[in-house]
Formats: C-alpha cells, structure tokens, sequence
C-alpha cells in the first residue's frame, strides 16, 4: 500500500513540476517577442503563463506517465499491483485531465475574445526603437524615429546585387505588419530564431496536439481511437524488462516514448503511412479506417514491447536462474 501511494504522490508531483516549468518556457518563448533593443524588459507576463499551462497540460501529463514507469523500473517494482496502478493513472491521463484541458482551452482561449485581446495587448507597448540598423529581406534600415503609430523615418540601404549601393532616405513611411505577425524586434529576431533540432519537434508536438484537439471537438468516439496512444505507453512496461540494469532500463524506455510519439506523429499529421491505409481501405470505408488506424498501430507498438521485454526476461531467467 505504501508504494501505492508513493507512486501516485510521485505522479502527481511529476506532473505539477513538469506543468510549471513547462509553462515558464512557454512563457519565456512568447515574452521573448516583446524584447526590443533600448527598452526594458519584462520578467513575468500573466496571460501567457495561463495560456501556456492550458496549452502544455497534456505534454505533462504523458511525460509525467513516462516518469512514473521509470519510478517502478527504480524501485524494481513489477507486479500485478503496479500495473494496475499505472493503468488508472493513465486513464486519469487521457480520460480527465487531456479533455478538461481541451474543454479549458476552447472556453477560455477559442471564445474568450477578452483573453485574446489581453494577450494581443501586450505588443501594443513593443516600438523598435531608433538608433538601431536592422537588417531585412530586402534591405537594412536605420530609424531615426518611430512613434507610437508605427510611423517612422530614417535611412535605408537596399540590398542589390551591384557593387554600387546607395542611400535612400524615408519619412512619416507606416511600418507595415500582417495581423500574425508580432511586432518582435528584427534585432532580437534574427538573434533567437529557433535551430532544427529544437523546432522540429516542437513543432511535431504542436501539430499533435492540434489535432488531438480537432479529433476531440468531433465527439467522444474518434478522441478515444486517438487515446489508443496510451495502450503503445505500456509498450515501456515490457522495455523495462529488457534489461536487469536500472540505467539501461530508462534509456530504452525514454527510447520507445520518443518512437511512440513518433510513429504516432507519421499516422496522423503526414502521409507517409498513407499506402498501409490505402490497403486497409479495400475492405473498409475511408472513415472506418481513419478512426482505427490509431488503434490498430498502438496495438503493435504494444505487442511489440511487450513481446521483446517477454522474450528478454526468459533469457535472461534461464542463463542466470533468476
């Protein structure tokens, strides 16, 4: 009882830690569009800490599941008792916690015009400031003045292929911006632009989560196919018993959550497992297919785990007896 309950504890706590801090950086992402070179900063922004623990609640919840299988695989806890544990809180995960986040999120964030202005608020103090060459597409310019309009005059240079180059001078010109896009410093921008191997994934997980969001809206039916993502997480159940050494353990374990995820990410949002769906759909309608494929692949992924962490753990009993 007292693993218990220090498993459900620590899930908790897992993903309490995992939610703040998760949110802080999205926080951080969103304050980092309102530096501007010559002013100050500002350290804290509500409304975007709000938005972000309502946009990163399920990514914390599925990694805090993630860690508490890699809690058993440390106390060496493997027994009826603890898969039964990590079965319901991994319901709570995809049952609870997923679709009042989703429900949040679409009171709060798609018809809350109020929210939406707050956050909208927040660029209106960002003016670039003058005194700053900033370099574009097309050219690179010199402010001598902007106003609170966005109205500006100064000096540019345009970027022609010629080795001459000139000067030309503007006034009262109106800064142009597309409604989305922030109003972020070209200075800071070009300074913070996110490398590859950080905003691929980002944005994978960003596509997910839209349309687990999209899938949702559509009723109870097609949201539960897509949950099928919690049945190919006990796939890390059967990893763990690939290895008697706790380390190894975690490192294939945190390998299968990434190619979970990732084969997750392939059947949903990109076409590249289009041909085993145009297979099944000689037998099936198109819409039957698209609502079990989730299903059908998590299944896999589940009976492959499980079948190489068996396979593993009776090899492993018959050459040390154990």
């Amino acid at each position: 009882m007292k693993k218990v309950v220090s498993l459900i504890l620590e899930f908790f706590l897992f993903f309490l830690i995992s939610l703040v801090f998760l949110a802080f950086v999205y926080m951080l992402n969103e304050s980092c569009s309102l530096l501007c070179a010559g002013q100050n900063t500002k350290v804290f922004l509500l409304q975007p800490f709000l938005k972000g623990l309502i946009e990163i609640a399920p990514f914390a919840g599925i990694l805090a599941l993630l860690l508490s299988f890699q809690f058993l695989v440390r106390h060496h806890w493997h027994n009826v008792v603890s898969l039964l544990c990590m079965v319901g809180l991994t319901a709570l995960v995809f049952v609870v916690i997923i679709p009042v986040d989703f429900g949040l999120k679409m009171n709060m964030y798609g018809l809350s015009n109020e929210r939406n202005e707050a956050l909208q608020d927040l660029h209106k103090d960002v003016i670039q400031t003058p005194g700053y060459f900033r370099t574009t597409e097309t050219g690179v310019y010199y402010y001598t003045a902007i106003d609170h309009t966005y109205t500006a005059s100064g000096v540019y240079q345009p970027l022609y292929q010629q080795d001459v180059r000139f000067f030309e001078t503007f006034k009262h010109s109106s800064l142009q911006f597309s409604q989305n896009e922030t109003k972020t410093d070209l200075l800071i921008k070009n300074e913070l632009a996110m490398p590859v191997y950080l905003s691929l994934p980002i944005n994978a997980l960003k596509q997910m989560s839209d349309y687990f969001y999209q899938v949702y809206n559509r009723g109870w039916l097609p949201y539960l196919c897509l949950a099928s993502i919690a049945l190919a997480l006990f796939a890390l159940w059967g990893i763990s018993f690939i290895s008697s050494w706790p380390l190894l353990s975690v490192f294939l374990m945190i390998l299968s959550f990434v190619g979970v995820l990732t084969a997750n990410y392939f059947a949903l949002c990109t076409q590249q497992m289009m041909p085993a769906k145009m297979f099944m759909s000689d037998w099936l309608p198109a819409d039957t297919v698209n609502l079990i494929f989730p299903v059908i692949l998590n299944l896999l992924l589940l009976l492959l785990g499980s079948v190489f962490g068996l396979i593993a753990h009776l090899l492993r009993k018959k050459r040390f007896g154990a």
